[in-house]
């Protein structure tokens, strides 16, 4: 059981990982409060056994992972280079700990989906399963599964385009910015050059450029619907994703408040 309320004692040891003391003061140090709650104590127990985690299993954070996580949320908040050191300026950040920070985030995301992932199973059954269940998700006969990526470059359309192969699938493999998931449609219903551009492709295939106005788009025909009841691929790895969301939350509630706990010894002292 955890404690009903915080501490405010120097020094008092608090918790143990493994016959490891946790202080009051370290407590408050990690926690960065001076008066710190069952919360707190919880989170940095956590933080602790994830670390030691990572360590054991040879799990690290590069530098081009950091890179990659910042250059994402610049590109999601639309904000340049400038933008964003004056955001970490108002927030009284450096670059450098910031960098920190966000490295003990990606370590924490890496540990804990190598934990879980391997607690995991779907099999085809789950999925009819959840279909019988949200029969709204079912696609009509005669409906198409249609992808497409915009952009207002010709070329690097075509770049994304050559890059389809052996490793990478589909249109959605590629987390092209752009990228648009139209869902199960008749083709009728779409505009007549798009008709025109995917008409007689077979499952998989890929348009060639289409100009747009003032813009150029490729289309995939990732999936048809000839018959009732039945579930192409696509629409397979969209209802796996769902349940894979579902079960991993479950999955990871078990590894933070029992599995994790019990394998690092941790124990909380009362005062």
């Amino acid at each position: 059981a955890y404690l009903s309320q915080g501490y405010t004692e120097i020094d008092s040891t608090v918790a143990s990982i493994g016959g490891e003391a946790l202080t009051s003061y370290e407590l408050q140090k990690k926690s960065g409060k001076a008066d710190f709650t069952d919360k707190d104590l919880k989170n940095v127990l956590l933080e602790n056994v994830l670390e030691r985690e990572a360590s054991a299993r040879g799990i690290a954070v590069k530098p081009e992972d950091i890179d990659s996580y910042i250059n994402s949320i610049k590109a999601q908040n639309k904000i340049s280079d400038s933008q964003f050191e004056n955001a970490l300026k108002t927030r009284n950040l450096s670059e450098a700990e910031y960098r920190e920070q966000i490295k003990d985030e990606i370590l924490k995301g890496k540990t804990m989906t190598h934990l879980v992932r391997n607690k995991i199973n779907i099999v085809d059954e789950d999925i009819y399963s959840y279909l019988e269940s949200h029969p709204e998700l079912q696609p009509r006969i005669g409906t198409a599964k249609v992808n497409l990526i915009k952009s207002s470059s010709r070329s690097e359309l075509e770049a994304l385009k050559a890059k389809i192969g052996e490793n990478i699938k589909s249109l959605r493999e590629l987390r092209a910015k752009g990228f648009l998931d139209l869902g199960y449609v008749k083709l009728k219903d779409l505009r007549e050059d798009y008709q025109k551009a995917l008409q007689g492709l077979s499952q998989g295939e890929i348009t060639e450029v289409i100009k747009v106005n003032n813009s150029y788009v490729i289309l995939e025909m990732a999936g048809r619907i000839e018959q009732a009841g039945h579930v192409d691929n696509d629409l397979k790895t969209y209802i796996r994703n769902i349940i894979f969301r579902e079960k991993y939350k479950n999955a990871i509630d078990g590894v933070l408040t029992k599995d994790l706990l019990e394998k690092h010894d941790l124990e909380i002292i009362r005062r």
